[in-house]
């Protein structure tokens, strides 16, 4: 799934929790409104400020007291209640579905790691060759004409698939469409290869993933090392 197709449905998301709160709001709003006796329920005492019948207890007896608390908790109950009803439930839809869709993107498209996303993305994406039929020729005029057009990134990532071919043409990993980086990584049994596989790996993810702009002196050092990578597979 692209980065645009992604952005896309999250922006989706957020426009319909906007219109369901929106829609919630309104529905409140309209509610709240004021019942046809509710000025004689402030022409009792409880509701006398002018200090006239000042006595030394209070003129409030306990079922009073607890009349008035059993309606101010009914009514925190009653609004309570109302974020819930109606519209409410929409919102609560569309927010369950973006946060499972974002668990679905960092466990699937990130392997788990929210910073190292594009770390073990597959190698599919952007493919322009088939690495199992590609000649060693072939990898060297699509390296040869990318260094031409001075697209160092292109180079670097034609260089990684040449080194995919060689690992597979010595049966030391198995290439498939939706393997990732690190399962390559895994299959290395040799430390030493193990180690330097991995050091080209962060440099490909670096410059290809990453989206990093090489020059001619960064690249020279990066081909060396998969120049030299490619010479101890053999």
């Amino acid at each position: 799934m692209s980065l645009l197709n992604t952005n896309n449905i999250l922006r989706y998301v957020v426009l319909l929790s906007s219109i369901c709160l929106h829609l919630q709001a309104q529905e409140i709003i309209d509610q709240k409104t004021f019942d046809k006796d509710f000025k004689t329920r402030y022409d009792s005492h409880k509701f006398d400020y002018n200090g006239k019948n000042i006595t030394s207890k209070s003129t409030l007896n306990e079922g009073d007291i607890s009349s008035d608390y059993n309606d101010v908790v009914a009514q925190n109950h009653e609004d309570t209640y109302s974020i819930f009803s109606g519209y409410g439930y929409l919102f609560l839809i569309p927010l369950v579905f973006a946060v499972v869709y974002l668990i679905y993107i960092l466990l699937h498209e990130g392997n788990g790691s929210w910073f190292h996303k594009n770390r073990n993305k597959s190698i599919k994406s952007h493919q322009k060759l088939n690495i199992e039929t590609a000649s060693s020729d072939a990898f060297e005029q699509l390296i040869s004409r990318a260094e031409t057009n001075t697209d160092y990134r292109l180079a670097i990532r034609y260089q990684y698939l040449q080194v995919l071919k060689a690992l597979s043409l010595k049966n030391l990993i198995s290439i498939e469409d939706d393997k990732t980086n690190a399962e390559y990584l895994n299959e290395i049994q040799n430390v030493n290869l193990n180690i330097q596989l991995s050091k080209i790996l962060y440099i490909y993810d670096y410059t290809w993933y990453g989206e990093f702009e090489i020059n001619k002196t960064q690249y020279d050092i990066a081909k060396t090392k998969f120049q030299s990578l490619l010479k101890y597979i053999g």
